[in-house]
């Protein structure tokens, strides 16, 4: 194999790797933070509502905090997870810190062992990884993978680009969706007037 496949190979792993861990320091975060942001977003929305008679709250602002409420209760089902979150992120961190390293081997013209390197890493890399993930992680994992970390090593190797591969699928279906529901938000109006005059 040559040094420009063996690069491909690690890097593709590295991204892997890379996303691994961020998923599960994402999907960590997620439990631990969200219900609190979201206790402290309800309690000030509530104190609007009481402090003024006249609240200008339209009903979708309370049916957005329902359906709210009814997303987090499932945060609740991670609970017992959370430490395995944290330490399979952990885990998968060193080893991408490994896959990393060896790129740098091969860069240095250094190739030996390196495809059983990468098959015992990617092996124990598959035994850690914590699959049940939260709804949401991957789109944080990928804001802590391109966002947060450096990334240009595999970004650059994988020729990686901005909306194709940095932007999660999951986050452009939500925007799609959003607009949709947006536009038919806005459209219902129209339309009764069009239909009654």
């Amino acid at each position: 194999m040559t040094e420009d496949a063996i690069k491909q190979r690690l890097a593709e792993v590295g991204y892997n790797m890379g996303y691994g861990a961020k998923r599960q320091f994402a999907s960590y975060d997620i439990v631990e933070k969200l219900p609190f942001y979201f206790t402290v977003a309800t309690f000030g929305i509530g104190a609007y509502a009481l402090a003024y008679d006249e609240s200008p709250l339209p009903k979708w602002v309370s049916l957005l905090i329902l359906v709210l409420s009814f997303v987090m209760s499932f945060t609740n089902c991670y609970m017992e997870s959370k430490s395995s979150f944290i330490d399979s992120g952990k885990k998968i961190q060193l080893l991408y810190s490994q896959v990393r390293n060896l790129h740098l081997l091969v860069d240095s013209g250094n190739t030996a062992n390196i495809l059983e390197k990468i098959g015992e890493v990617e092996k124990e890399f598959n035994e850690i990884s914590f699959h049940k993930q939260v709804f949401g992680s991957d789109i944080y994992a990928h804001y802590k993978l391109f966002g947060e970390s450096q990334s240009k090593w595999f970004v650059d190797e994988l020729g990686l680009t901005f909306f194709k591969d940095m932007v999660p699928a999951s986050l452009k279906k939500i925007v799609v969706l959003l607009i949709l529901v947006v536009l038919a938000i806005f459209s219902v109006p129209y339309l009764r007037g069009v239909l009654n005059g």
